[in-house]
């Protein structure tokens, strides 16, 4: 084995064939492995036997590793899973030679660190799904906060009523409270649940609230907030320390994670979300931490580019906080006429996030630094912060 891939697992590149990629294989082994599919460019294969295992091999913690398709680099040491993660980066961004990324800034913590995971619903179960494979009931999940694992528990012994097809289990690390929210038929859920438990598709018991530093969030049933809480305020701290911007748009502004500290750190912000739920959360946020200069605008990202476009609005930095699919071509066209003096582009897929930053490129702006963020210990997945300048056009 010679490499680990993003999301194919163990690489082997034989001298007079295709490459071969092989889940659950890792570098420097020798291993026997059996060809599954044949692709266009490369194989597919599983793992038979490891004949010869490398020094970073570790034992996994959760006893459903290797079927459930969840934190598929269990087996793999902290330390190395960073150093593959900074690769990945480096290889989404090789067109850019003077470029090195940043080391992997680490998660806090590494075991029950989510406060959200989704399950489906499967013969009154809930379950997560293997890799590229059907529903695998799950009794407890390692990764998730202990409140949420309580909840998982009680959800176990009474079973998910018949109608719910998505069940998910979320909980504040700063209240420490617990939410389930259903998604299906309009049922009740069992009062054993919690009180947050209710009818699907919201909770009964309030909103919930998180905290990242200084600030406060609400988080809307179903809406989105990061994860790794804990690494959420790495990556808040790294927005923060490189942000130079009086006059800041915020796109893809979500709750307000970015927008909100830095207008309470005196700049006026412009946050930029079409998500309603997600849109009205953040104007709570203006209000529950007093922060002035904050405007939103729910309105998709083009949208309101061609509206400050031609309105003549000016900034002079953006923060762009995209899904994994990117922010796209386009958007990142109209960013670029628009012209703010210096782009914060934070991203949670390094190759779409190439794709877009290659067309800043083009229209006068230079990529000064990659600082990836590790949100998501065990899973090939890396948050990387982008700081663009503007050199001219």
């Amino acid at each position: 084995m010679t490499s680990l891939g993003n999301r194919v697992g163990g690489i082997a590149r034989p001298e007079n064939g295709p490459a071969v990629f092989i889940p659950g294989a890792l570098p420097g082994e020798r291993i026997l492995a059996r060809v599954t599919g044949v692709k266009k460019s490369h194989l597919e294969a599983e793992l038979v036997e490891i004949l010869r295992a490398c020094p970073e091999r570790t034992e996994p913690f959760c006893p459903l590793f290797g079927r459930c398709g969840g934190c598929s680099l269990q087996h793999l040491d902290y330390r190395s899973q960073l150093h593959w993660k900074r690769l990945w980066v480096r290889k989404a961004f090789r067109e850019f030679h003077d470029l090195e990324p940043a080391e992997v800034l680490p998660s806090r913590k590494r075991q029950g660190f989510r406060n959200r995971v989704t399950f489906h619903a499967a013969g009154g179960r809930p379950c997560l799904h293997r890799f590229r494979g059907d529903p695998l009931p799950v009794p407890a999940c390692p990764a998730m906060a202990d409140p949420g694992n309580r909840v998982l528990e009680e959800v176990w012994k009474t079973g998910i009523p018949a109608g719910v097809d998505t069940l998910a289990i979320r909980c504040s690390s700063y209240t420490g409270a617990s939410r389930v929210e259903a998604e299906g038929a309009a049922v009740e859920l069992p009062e054993s649940w919690g009180p947050a438990c209710g009818p699907a598709m919201g909770p009964r018991g309030g909103v919930m609230v998180e905290k990242l530093l200084d600030w406060v969030f609400p988080v809307p049933p179903g809406g989105f907030f990061q994860v790794n809480t804990a690494a959420a305020e790495t990556l808040l701290e790294t927005v923060m320390d490189h942000s130079r911007g009086s006059r800041v748009l915020d796109l893809f502004g979500g709750v307000g994670t970015f927008g909100i500290p830095l207008a309470g750190r005196g700049a006026r912000v412009d946050s930029v979300e079409i998500n309603q739920a997600a849109s009205r959360a953040g104007e709570e946020a203006v209000a529950m931490n007093g922060v002035k200069g904050f405007r939103s605008f729910r309105l998709r990202d083009r949208n309101f580019l061609s509206s400050a476009l031609s309105g003549g609005w000016t900034y002079d930095e953006a923060v762009v906080d995209p899904p994994r699919a990117g922010a796209g071509i386009r958007t990142m066209r109209a960013l670029r006429r628009l012209a703010p003096g210096r782009i914060i582009y934070v991203s949670c897929n390094p190759f779409t996030a190439a794709r877009d930053v290659s067309v800043l490129a083009g229209g006068g702006y230079r990529l000064i630094k990659a600082l990836p963020v590790d949100m998501f210990p065990h899973a090939d997945h890396v948050e990387t912060v982008l700081i663009l300048e503007r050199t001219g056009k």
